[in-house]
C-alpha cells in the first residue's frame, strides 16, 4: 500500500506545494511587492524548474531572473545538473542569456572595484570562479574566458599578501582549464607561466598547497599538444600526490587523465586499470546516469577504441552521446554534444571500415562540424578536428563511388576532403608547428588521400614526412609510426610497384604491432594480405603460402577474441583500489603490455 500516496490524498497537498504555489503565481503577476532574493535556496530552485515547463513562463524568467541568485544556487551540486538543463533551454531559445549575464558580472566587478572594498572584491571573485566554472563545464568556454579573465583581473587588485596569491593562482587554474578546454593554446601557455610563477612565490612564502589539480591540468595541456612525454611527467606526479582522503572527484579526474596518457603510450593493462578504477569511483560516488559520467564515458571509449575494442568503443560513445543529450535537451547548440558526435563519427567510420557503410559516420560527422561553426571562433582546433573526420569519410565514399563508375561525385568528394586535410594542416602548422604529432597525422591523411587521387608521388612525400616527423618526436618503434610504416607499403605495393620497398615496410609495420598489441590485432591482416600481394607479384610461392597460413591464422584467432565488456552496469561490479594500489601499478616499470 502507497502509504504516503494515502496520505496526501486524504490531506491534500503538502504544505510546501501549496508555499511554491503562491510563489509562483506572486511570481507570475509581476507582484511589485515580491523579492525573489529573499526565499530560501530550494524555494528559488522550484521555482525556477517551475518556470520552465512552458515557454511563456521561461521567457518571464528569463527577463528577471538574477544572476547573484543564479550563482547562489552553483554552490550546490544537486543543482548544477538542472542548471546547465536551464541555462541551455534559454539558449536554445534564442535568449542571449550568455551575453547579459557576462554584462551583469562586469558591472558587479566595476562596482566591487569601485567600492574600495576589500571583502566585497574578495566575494565578487569567488561569484566569478564559481559562475565562470560552471560555464566552462558546460562547454560554454567564450563566456567562462570573459568572466574568469576579469576574475583574475579583479584579484590583482588585491594588497599583496598570502591569500591575495592563492585566489590569483585560483583564477589563472581555472582560466588555464578553460582555454585549454577551448583549444586556445597561446593563450593557456602565457597562463601557465603566470601559474608556474605564482606556485615559485607561494613556495617562497612557505606555503605548500596541494598542486593535485594543477598537475593534472598541465597534463591535458600537453596532451592535447600531443606531447606526451610531458603529459606523462604532469600525470605522474599528480597520481604521486593521491591519498585516501583525496577528493573523490579529484581521484577521478587524475584517474581518467592518467588511463588516457597510457592510452598514448600503449600500455593497455595500466590504462584498462586506471579507466575502470575512475569508473568505479564515478559510479560509486555520483551514480549511474549521472552528467558527469559522460566525460568518463569518452575517455573509456578512447581507450577501447586504441585497444583494438573498435565495436564495444563505438557502442559506449553512442551511450556519451545520448547522454548529452539528455543533459543538455539539446542536439544543435552546445559543444559538449558537438564532441560526443565527432568521437561517435570517428569510432562508426573506423567500424564501419571493412563493410562500406558510412551513412551514420557521416551524419554525426556533419552535425558536429555544423554546430561547431556556429559556436566557436574562426581557425578553432576543435572544428579542424571534426573536418578532418569528415574528410577520411568522404574519402571512403569516393573509393565507393569509383566502384560504381560515379567519377563526376568522386571528384567532388575527394576535392572537398582534400581541402578540409589541408585546412586541418595548415591551422595545426599554425597552432604547433612542423614537428608534432598531429602535424604528422594531418600529413599522413593527406598521403592516404593523395594515393585514393592517383597523385601518387605526392601521396609519398606525404606518407614519407609523417614518418619523419614521428619518428623524431615518438621513436621508431611508436604505434603511429607503424601506421604510417603501413600506409606508405600500401602505396608502394598496390600502386608504384616498388614491391621490394612494399615487402621491407609491411614486415616492419608487423614488428612495431606484435610488439604493441596481440597477434590477433586488426591492423595485421593488412599486412598479412599485402606481403601475399607482393609475394604473388614477385613469384615467391614459398612467401605467398606462408602469409597465406598467418592470415588463416590470424583469423582464426580473431574470431576467438573476447571483447571488453562495456555493458551499461560493467563497472559496478568493481570496487575502488586502495590508492596505494592505483599508485604501485601506475608506478610499475613493467614493459608495455598486449590489450
Amino acid at each position: 500500500m502507497d502509504v504516503k500516496g494515502s496520505q496526501e490524498k486524504f490531506l491534500g497537498p503538502s504544505l510546501y506545494k501549496i508555499a511554491l504555489k503562491v510563489v509562483y503565481q506572486n511570481f507570475i503577476k509581476h507582484d511589485p511587492g515580491f523579492d525573489i532574493k529573499s526565499l530560501p535556496d530550494r524555494i528559488v530552485f522550484d521555482l525556477i524548474r517551475q518556470c520552465f515547463q512552458n515557454d511563456k513562463t521561461q521567457k518571464l524568467l528569463y527577463e528577471k531572473m538574477d544572476l547573484v541568485i543564479f550563482i547562489q544556487l552553483m554552490k550546490y551540486e544537486k543543482y548544477r545538473p538542472k542548471l546547465m538543463k536551464f541555462y541551455q533551454a534559454l539558449i536554445n531559445h534564442d535568449y542571449p542569456v550568455g551575453m547579459e549575464f557576462v554584462n551583469t558580472f562586469t558591472k558587479m566587478s566595476m562596482d566591487a572595484v569601485d567600492s574600495n572594498d576589500d571583502d566585497r572584491i574578495i566575494k565578487c571573485i569567488r561569484n566569478g570562479l564559481r559562475f565562470g566554472s560552471f560555464l566552462s563545464e558546460a562547454s560554454w568556454y567564450s563566456e567562462s574566458e570573459q568572466v574568469l579573465r576579469l576574475t583574475k583581473t579583479l584579484s590583482h587588485r588585491l594588497p599583496k599578501t598570502v591569500l591575495s596569491y592563492k585566489l590569483i593562482l585560483e583564477c589563472c587554474h581555472r582560466l588555464f582549464h578553460t582555454l585549454t578546454m577551448f583549444f586556445k593554446f597561446n593563450d593557456a601557455t602565457e597562463i601557465y607561466h603566470e601559474i608556474t610563477n605564482l606556485m615559485s612565490i607561494l613556495e617562497k612564502n612557505g606555503e605548500s598547497p596541494s598542486y593535485i589539480l594543477l598537475y593534472t591540468e598541465f597534463s591535458k595541456y600537453s596532451f592535447l599538444k600531443s606531447n606526451y612525454e610531458e603529459s606523462f611527467k604532469w600525470i605522474k606526479r599528480a597520481i604521486l600526490c593521491l591519498e585516501d582522503n583525496t577528493a573523490i572527484s579529484t581521484q577521478i579526474q587524475v584517474l581518467r587523465q592518467a588511463s588516457k596518457v597510457c592510452v598514448v603510450k600503449r600500455d593497455f593493462v595500466k590504462a584498462k586499470f586506471l579507466m575502470h578504477q575512475a569508473l568505479a569511483r564515478a559510479e560509486l560516488h555520483y551514480g549511474s546516469g549521472y552528467y558527469k559520467l559522460a566525460s568518463l564515458l569518452h575517455d573509456f571509449g578512447f581507450y577501447l577504441l586504441n585497444s583494438d575494442n573498435i565495436e564495444q568503443s563505438a557502442s559506449v560513445y553512442n551511450e556519451a552521446y545520448k547522454l548529452r543529450i539528455r543533459m543538455f535537451d539539446s542536439k544543435e547548440k552546445n559543444l559538449h554534444v558537438a564532441i560526443a558526435e565527432e568521437d561517435l563519427a570517428y569510432a562508426l567510420y573506423v567500424l564501419e571500415y571493412s563493410s562500406g557503410y558510412f551513412e551514420c559516420a557521416m551524419k554525426h560527422a556533419e552535425s558536429a562540424i555544423k554546430i561547431m561553426k556556429n559556436l566557436l571562433p574562426p581557425g578553432n582546433l576543435m572544428l579542424s578536428s571534426a573536418n578532418r573526420v569528415k574528410a577520411l569519410i568522404l574519402e571512403e565514399q569516393a573509393l565507393d563511388s569509383f566502384l560504381n563508375n560515379a567519377e563526376e561525385d568522386i571528384t567532388i568528394m575527394l576535392e572537398e576532403a582534400e581541402k578540409l586535410h589541408q585546412d586541418a594542416l595548415s591551422l595545426t602548422k599554425h597552432t604547433f608547428g612542423e614537428e608534432n604529432t598531429l602535424t604528422a597525422k594531418h600529413y599522413g591523411n593527406l598521403g592516404r588521400l593523395y594515393q585514393s587521387m592517383k597523385k601518387y608521388e605526392d601521396a609519398e612525400q606525404m606518407h614519407l614526412k609523417a614518418i619523419q616527423i614521428k619518428e623524431k618526436i615518438l621513436g621508431p618503434e611508436d604505434y603511429e609510426v607503424g601506421l604510417s610504416v603501413g600506409h606508405l607499403a600500401s602505396l608502394y605495393n598496390y600502386h608504384m610497384e616498388e614491391y621490394e620497398k612494399a615487402e621491407q615496410l609491411y614486415y616492419r609495420s608487423i614488428k612495431i604491432n606484435l610488439k604493441l598489441f596481440s597477434e590477433s590485432y586488426s591492423g595485421l591482416e593488412y599486412d598479412y594480405r599485402g606481403l601475399i600481394h607482393v609475394y604473388e607479384h614477385l613469384n615467391d610461392r614459398v612467401q605467398s603460402d606462408k602469409f597465406n597460413k598467418k592470415l588463416t591464422e590470424w583469423t582464426k584467432l580473431r574470431s576467438q577474441c573476447i571483447p571488453d565488456a562495456v555493458g551499461p552496469d560493467f563497472y559496478k561490479v568493481l570496487s575502488p583500489a586502495p590508492i596505494d594500489s592505483v599508485k604501485n601499478i601506475f608506478d610499475n616499470s613493467a614493459s608495455t603490455s598486449t590489450a
